[in-house]
């Protein structure tokens, strides 16, 4: 019998391994990562919460943000500096 737990997670990085290479075979994705790279180093960065602020403050912000959109957001961040730090072995 399979032991369903171990095929979820060989599906999940499957499905990880395939999102990768269609990024790193994407030539605006790879140099959009590695700009984003760079702001980090330079410190070019703001948090969530400034950013949020500055939509607010320009007026390009009229969406109300759910806790579910946040709680979304940062599992996407989580999993792109997981990506990143991932793609920079290369």
């Amino acid at each position: 019998m399979l032991n369903m737990t171990l095929l979820l997670k060989v599906s999940r990085l499957l499905e990880d391994i395939i999102e990768t290479l269609n990024i790193s075979g994407n030539e605006d994705a790879m140099k959009s990562i590695k700009e984003a790279e760079e702001d980090v180093k330079a410190g070019r960065v703001r948090s969530y919460s400034e950013f949020l602020k500055e939509m607010k403050e320009s007026g390009r912000y009229s969406v109300k943000v759910t806790r579910s959109f946040e709680r979304n957001f940062r599992k996407f961040n989580t999993a792109m500096n997981k990506l990143v730090a991932y793609l920079s072995q290369f």
